[in-house]
C-alpha cells in the first residue's frame, strides 16, 4: 500500500530568498519580483547575485512572474530579473541580472517599460538631459529623444530633441548683439517680430525695410512713437516722429540724418499738419511776426521772457556769475534770478572767480545744420574751464553767442574754442574773451536763513544782502563743520621733541580745509594735539593728517580722526578771503562757546584758515552783528604765514554783549 505524507503535497512559502538557507522540495522563495519553488532539497548559496547559480541548476522552478520597484536606478547596484527602476522621465524593467556601472546605459540588461516626462525647467548646456527630458528654449518647450544621456546639444538639434509645444517668449526691446533662441519676440521699431532660429546679431529689419527672413518674423505691425525729429538719432522701422506739425512713419530702418519731409523713399506722412504751424521742439512758444505766425524757441536757463516793444524775446542769462539765493528756493535749482537757491552755504560751494562775461572775435562755426545749439568749450589758451553757451546757427553767417555760464578761471585775451560736432557739424568756432569777472556775485533776497556753518566766501565772490534789516543770517539749529574735538591719534613719533604751534593740515579724507592746531611732541610717545582753529567743511571720522616735516622730521605722519563738531551757535560765521566782500544784512544768534580755539569766542567775520590775503583785503560793508558772547571782527594773523593778515570794515554796526567788537 502506498504510504501518504500529507505536510508534503502543498507548497510551503517561505518569504524572500535567503543566502546560506536549507530549503526543501515545494518551499516557495520571492527573489526580485518573481516567486520561485524548490524542485530540490539544497542549502542555498552563500551571496545574493549566486542565486542564479542554483537556478541555473534547476533547483528552482519558476512559480509567479511579478515585478519589484527599486526607485531612482543607483550605480554599482546588484540588480535582478523584473527589478524596476526609474531613470530621467523612463521606467526601466531588468531583464538581465547585473551589478550596474557607474553610468546607465540600456545595453542588455534593461529594457523600457514606460515612458514619461519629467520637467527640468529651462535648457543648459552644462546640464545632462536623457529620455523624456523637457525644457524650455525660447518660446518653445522641448523633449530629450535620445538614448544616449548628453549635455550640451541645443533643443533646436533634432538629434537629440524633439517640439513639445511651440510658443512665445517676450525680451522686450530688440538689442543688438544678444543671442535669441527660436520663439523669442522683441519689439524693434513699431514692430514685433518673433526668432525662427538660434541668432546673434541679427537685425530683424533689413534696411529697406523688408523683414529678414532668415531668422525673424513679423508678427505684429504697428508704431512706436519718437516724439520730435532728430537729425543725430537712429530711426528704426515703425518710428513715428514729428516735424513741425506734421508726423511721419520710417518704413525702411536705420534712418539717421535723413529729415522726414526729404526723402518718401525712407518716410511716410502719418498726419499731415497745418502749414502755418510752426512749433518743432518742447518748450516752445508762437508768437505773431510781422506777416504770419512764428516759432519762438525755449530760452536758455534763467532767462525771461521780455519785449522790446515789437516782439517778444528771451533775455540773455546773467552768465551764471551772479546767483541768487531765496527761502523759497531750492538748492538743486540753477541759481539765476526765477530759479534761486535755498541756502547760502550752498551758493558759496558753487561760487568761482574768473567767469567769462564778455567775448569778441567770433570766427568758425559756419557750414553744418542750422539750428540753436547748447554747448560746452573745448579747448582754451588758458587754464579757464566750464564755459557754456547756447549758440545759434544759420549755416553761413557767424553764428550768435549767448553766454550761459562763464565758467571758472579765465583771464582776458584766452582763446576758447568750441567744436563744430556741437554745432550740427559746423566748422570749429572760436571766439576771444575780453573781460572774466573778478568773482561771482551771491545775491541773498529779503528772508531769515538758518546756515550751516561756516559760511566760506571763495576769493574774489560778494555775499549780498538784498536790504539791511531785511536779510538775515543765523546760525541753524545742528552741529556745524567746523572742528571741536579730535582722537584716534596715531604716528607723529620721532623726531625733533617740542611744540609746534599754527600748523595747518596736509591732508583730509573729506572735503574740510583751513583746521589749524598745536601739537606737543616728545619724540617718542604719541604727540598731544590741539585744536587751534576748526576750519570748515568737516564731518565726523574725517582723517586728518600732519606731514612730518611741520613736526620736527618725525618719522611717520600724525595722523587723527574728527571726533565731534561745533554746533552751529557756537561756530565762526563768514570766513573771508582774498578780495571777498559781504554787504548789506545782518547777523544774529551766535551765542554758544566754542569747545575748542584759541579765542574762546565764535566770531561773526574771520579770516579763512586756508586762505591769504594777497591782492585786497576782505570788505565787510553796510552790515549789523546781533549776537552775545560773540566776537564780531576776529583778525588772527597767525592763522596766515604770509600775505596782509586785515580785515577792512565800513558801517558796521555790533551789539555783541559779553561779547568783543574786533579782535586781533
Amino acid at each position: 500500500m502506498a504510504d501518504f505524507k500529507l505536510g508534503r503535497i502543498k507548497f510551503k512559502w517561505r518569504g524572500d530568498w535567503a543566502v546560506s538557507t536549507a530549503y526543501l522540495i515545494d518551499d516557495i522563495v520571492k527573489y526580485g519580483g518573481n516567486t520561485y519553488v524548490v524542485t530540490a532539497n539544497h542549502t542555498s548559496q552563500s551571496s545574493v547575485a549566486n542565486f542564479y547559480t542554483d537556478l541555473s541548476a534547476s533547483k528552482y522552478s519558476l512559480h509567479t512572474e511579478g515585478l519589484f520597484f527599486k526607485g531612482n536606478w543607483a550605480g554599482s547596484t546588484f540588480y535582478r530579473l523584473n527589478d524596476l527602476v526609474k531613470n530621467g522621465a523612463y521606467q526601466y524593467r531588468c531583464k538581465l541580472q547585473h551589478t550596474s556601472a557607474s553610468t546607465f546605459a540600456i545595453g542588455s540588461n534593461w529594457e523600457v517599460f514606460s515612458e514619461g516626462l519629467q520637467w527640468e525647467d529651462s535648457y543648459s548646456s552644462s546640464t545632462t538631459y536623457q529620455d523624456g527630458d523637457v525644457v524650455t528654449y525660447g518660446g518653445y518647450t522641448y523633449v530629450y529623444v535620445n538614448a544616449t544621456p548628453s549635455s550640451g546639444n541645443t533643443p533646436t538639434d533634432n538629434s537629440y530633441w524633439d517640439v513639445v509645444t511651440t510658443g512665445f517668449k517676450a525680451l522686450g526691446t530688440y538689442s543688438h548683439g544678444t543671442t535669441y533662441k527660436t520663439g523669442d519676440t522683441v519689439q524693434y521699431g513699431g514692430n514685433n517680430y518673433v526668432a525662427t532660429a538660434n541668432h546673434a546679431n541679427q537685425y530683424p529689419s533689413n534696411q529697406n525695410g523688408t523683414v529678414n527672413s532668415s531668422y525673424w518674423t513679423l508678427n505684429l505691425e504697428g508704431f512706436n512713437y519718437r516724439a520730435a525729429y532728430d537729425a543725430t538719432a537712429t530711426y528704426n522701422i515703425g518710428d513715428v516722429v514729428r516735424l513741425a506739425s506734421t508726423t511721419y512713419v520710417a518704413i525702411t530702418d536705420r534712418i539717421n540724418n535723413v529729415s522726414p519731409d526729404s526723402d518718401t523713399s525712407k518716410w511716410q506722412v502719418v498726419a499731415q499738419g497745418s502749414e502755418t504751424a510752426v512749433l518743432s521742439t518742447r518748450g516752445d512758444i508762437i508768437k505773431q511776426g510781422g506777416a504770419s505766425a512764428e516759432r519762438l524757441p525755449i530760452g536758455p536757463v534763467g532767462s525771461v521772457l521780455t519785449t522790446d516793444g515789437t516782439d517778444p524775446s528771451w533775455s540773455a542769462p546773467e552768465g551764471a556769475n551772479v546767483k541768487y539765493v531765496s527761502n523759497s528756493g531750492s538748492d538743486s535749482n540753477a541759481g539765476s534770478q526765477y530759479l534761486p537757491y535755498k541756502t547760502i552755504n550752498y551758493a558759496l560751494s558753487q561760487a568761482t572767480s574768473g567767469d567769462i562775461v564778455e567775448i569778441d572775435t567770433i570766427a568758425g562755426g559756419t557750414g553744418g545744420t542750422p539750428g540753436v545749439y547748447d554747448v560746452t568749450q573745448h579747448t582754451s589758451t588758458g587754464s579757464g574751464t566750464g564755459f557754456k553757451a547756447r549758440v545759434t546757427t544759420d549755416g553761413s553767417s557767424t553764428p550768435t553767442i549767448i553766454i550761459t555760464d562763464g565758467g571758472t578761471g579765465h583771464t582776458a585775451g584766452d582763446d576758447i574754442t568750441i567744436l563744430g560736432s556741437q554745432l550740427g557739424s559746423s566748422s570749429n568756432l572760436t571766439f576771444n574773451v575780453v573781460s572774466a569777472s573778478i568773482g561771482d556775485v551771491i545775491y541773498v533776497k529779503n528772508g531769515v536763513y538758518r546756515e550751516n556753518l561756516p559760511l566760506r566766501i571763495p576769493a574774489g565772490v560778494t555775499v549780498q544782502g538784498e536790504s539791511l534789516r531785511g536779510t538775515e543770517v543765523r546760525p541753524a539749529s545742528s552741529t556745524g563743520s567746523q572742528i571741536k574735538t579730535v582722537g584716534s591719534i596715531t604716528g607723529g613719533t620721532g623726531g625733533t621733541p617740542g611744540t609746534y604751534n599754527y600748523v595747518h593740515q596736509t591732508s583730509a579724507t573729506g572735503s574740510g580745509t583751513g583746521v589749524v592746531v598745536n601739537i606737543t611732541t616728545d619724540g617718542s610717545s604719541t604727540p598731544s594735539v590741539t585744536i587751534y582753529h576748526g576750519g570748515s567743511g568737516y564731518a565726523v571720522n574725517d582723517q586728518i593728517t600732519i606731514g612730518t616735516a611741520l613736526i620736527g622730521g618725525a618719522s611717520s605722519a600724525l595722523v587723527f580722526t574728527v571726533t565731534a563738531l561745533e554746533n552751529n551757535d557756537a561756530t565762526n560765521m563768514f570766513l573771508m578771503n582774498n578780495s571777498t566782500n559781504l554787504v548789506q544784512m545782518s547777523m544774529k544768534g551766535l551765542t554758544g562757546t566754542p569747545g575748542a580755539g584759541g579765542t574762546g569766542k565764535a566770531a561773526v567775520v574771520s579770516l579763512d584758515p586756508a586762505g591769504s590775503v594777497t591782492t585786497a583785503s576782505g570788505y565787510v560793508q553796510n552790515c549789523s552783528s546781533v549776537s552775545a558772547n560773540a566776537t564780531g571782527i576776529q583778525i588772527d594773523g597767525l592763522l596766515h604765514s604770509a600775505g596782509n593778515k586785515s580785515i577792512l570794515a565800513n558801517d558796521f554796526t555790533q551789539i555783541n554783549s559779553d561779547g568783543r567788537g574786533v579782535q586781533h
